[in-house]
């Protein structure tokens, strides 16, 4: 969980989507390329080959580099959800205070 003290501050949407994770080959690659390569490629919503340049970089980059024998995309994704997870936190919080329970 991450503290008051190291806790960033706000970013809007769009650049959070726009935020690098790696570089390669002289480009970076972001939020939004891990997101849409793990949704329409890898099968976190369809499974298919990579299209488009970003798509191809994401794919590129797994060849190149695992983590602890998971492809670079499947590592950074559960961080960019961990990170929306706790970014959530204030709005469940906020639900949470009028009342509102999971049933």
């Amino acid at each position: 969980m991450i503290s008051e003290k190291n806790r960033a501050a706000p970013i809007k949407l769009d650049e959070f989507l726009r935020l690098p994770v790696a570089y390669m080959d002289g480009g970076f690659i972001t939020v939004q390329q891990i997101i849409s390569t793990s949704a329409n490629c890898f099968g976190g919503i369809h499974r298919g080959p990579p299209k488009g340049e970003e798509q191809k970089a994401v794919a590129e980059f797994d060849t190149r580099l695992s983590i602890f024998g998971l492809p670079f995309s499947a590592d950074a994704a559960g961080h960019i959800t961990n990170t929306v997870i706790e970014a959530l936190q204030p709005i469940e919080a906020a639900i949470k205070s009028k009342g509102w329970q999971q049933r």
